[in-house]
């Protein structure tokens, strides 16, 4: 059993080296909170890709303006071949056919302007530009969003690696035990049942060890996606933060700032009331000014025949009336009625929910800071309870698993203490989250 369990540390510490050599000098590298934000922020795609809608949606509310400003239009017509209509006129009792020439080579230029449209114009633009300013709004909010989700999965990684090296120190004091007590065994001192269970809590150590070792691998590999990486094996640098509630008893959520998500929500929800009004207004008249150049030839079929071209304009207003238009206006203006109702429930939703999350939150982060004190506590003791063991051992009135008994509780006061130091953070971040806002 002895020679499995150095194998088997040998073998993973083999296998650690031959890991951080493969990697070469990118291990040399270091890792700080400020650099994984400040890299999160150029390459996380959930960033880029809330950038790019706020810019769609500026540009839509630019798109908005061509219903304001005037349109102009340049078409140039040649036929190769035609054939004319002709119009039956009565001349002195004779019917005479006149055929209705057109031109075989004409350019146009028409001008367009807007006048009156029941004001859906100024409805569709008011709306383009609360939705321009919401997504602005959305991306500052999913910059805030990746931020905390790359300082959570920062922190996550550091106390997975402490978490790791608390395992390295347990196993590597187990083994230290399981030679002693074979060793004592073989002197008559322990017994066959001393060995056995130290045999088993080395196993288990053994076990804690490997899974420790995954969860550092999965954790990196998660700070690396939300970093907008396909892999990051530099070395973390930093510690967890010391938890402190005594700024957040007081905290109120009157105290918060607006969220950028919420503001957000209210003007789309705004928006989608001026695209109601907007689509609404399908019956009312539309008025235009619009005007018409012509240059053409209809005279001879030559396109470069020059001397024969004439022009000719018009200039007039037009009025234009949708009486039906096979229920295609009815059903979009229903439409946005139901756009307007599904963003007025998700910006309710959204509300009802802030007061719970406030809540749930600040007393989880209280929960954990005062579990990080006793947990702190409980670390103290059993680095006590281990020095006594061990003076008592030298003594001769404690044994062997005794010692290895406060050893042990020792290591798990010591992984108690970091998963307590995380969840802290972690219900701290969430917390942020719900406000909006850091502390």
């Amino acid at each position: 059993m002895k020679n499995y369990l150095l194998g088997l540390s040998l073998i993973i510490g083999v296998s650690l080296a031959a890991n951080a050599q493969s990697h070469g000098p990118a291990l040399t590298l270091i890792l700080t909170l400020d650099l994984a934000l400040s890299e999160g922020s150029q390459n996380s795609p959930r960033l880029q890709k809330a950038e790019a809608a706020a810019k769609e949606a500026s540009w839509k509310q630019t798109e908005t303006l061509s219903n304001f400003l005037p349109s102009l239009n340049a078409s140039f017509a040649h036929y190769f071949d035609k054939k004319y209509q002709f119009n039956d006129v009565v001349l002195g009792g004779n019917t005479v056919d006149i055929p209705l020439i057109f031109p075989a080579n004409a350019a146009y230029v028409t001008a367009t302007l807007p006048v009156f449209e029941g004001f859906s114009s100024m409805n569709r633009y008011s709306a383009a530009r609360l939705q321009s300013e919401a997504a602005t709004k959305d991306f500052d909010w999913t910059r805030f969003q990746v931020e905390q989700d790359i300082r959570l999965k920062y922190y996550q990684a550091l106390a997975a690696q402490k978490t790791l090296e608390v395992a390295q120190q347990n196993l590597a004091t187990i083994t230290e035990h399981l030679q002693q007590v074979q060793t004592l065994k073989k002197s008559g001192v322990a017994t066959r049942y001393d060995v056995l269970r130290v045999e088993v809590q080395a196993n288990e150590a053994q076990s804690e060890l490997l899974q420790a070792d995954d969860n550092v691998a999965m954790a990196r590999q998660k700070l690396a996606i939300s970093m907008g990486l396909e892999n990051d094996d530099r070395e973390l640098q930093g510690d967890l933060p010391i938890p402190d509630s005594s700024r957040l008893k007081t905290l109120k959520i009157e105290d918060n700032q607006q969220r950028t998500d919420v503001v957000a929500l209210e003007q789309k929800t705004e928006a989608a009331n001026k695209l109601e009004s907007a689509a609404a207004a399908y019956w009312v008249p539309r008025i235009n000014l619009a005007a018409q150049y012509i240059y053409y030839n209809n005279i001879s079929d030559d396109i470069q025949d020059t001397k024969n071209y004439r022009d000719a304009y018009n200039f007039g207003v037009f009025l234009t009336w949708n009486i039906f238009d096979g229920m295609s206006s009815i059903a979009k203006s229903k439409q946005s009625v139901y756009e307007r109702l599904q963003a007025e429930k998700s910006l309710k939703q959204v509300r009802d929910q802030l007061p719970y999350d406030f809540n749930f939150w600040k007393r989880r982060s209280v929960y954990t800071a005062t579990l990080y004190t006793a947990k702190k506590s409980d670390l103290e003791k059993s680095q006590e309870s281990v020095r006594l063991a061990k003076e008592g051992f030298r003594a001769g009135t404690k044994t062997n698993t005794e010692v290895l008994d406060a050893e042990t509780d020792l290591f798990r006061a010591r992984a108690g203490v970091v998963n307590s130091q995380m969840n802290f953070v972690e219900s701290q971040i969430n917390l942020e989250m719900a406000l909006g806002r850091k502390l």
